[in-house]
């Protein structure tokens, strides 16, 4: 159910966008079905299934991984 759901929202909205944000566990089979002006970034971690998940802010924050904690690139 999860891959047809991901690809069934990949086929929809990546005619509207510049790229699509998949997991590479069940959202490979998605990836083949994006428009072709749009481009692919593929999640780098495995999704932990055995944490329960409170809610993203939380996990973003125990990994450090939230924008606030990123300074922006210097430009030339």
């Amino acid at each position: 159910m999860m891959e047809e759901f991901k690809t069934l929202v990949t086929e929809v909205l990546t005619p509207h966008a510049s790229a699509i944000l998949l997991d590479p566990e069940w959202g490979l089979p998605a990836s083949k079905r994006r428009a072709k002006n749009a481009g692919l970034l593929l999640a780098y971690e495995k999704l932990d299934t055995t944490r329960p998940v409170q809610d993203a802010w939380a996990i973003c924050s125990t990994t450090g991984r939230h924008a606030a904690s990123k300074k922006p690139a210097r430009t030339a």
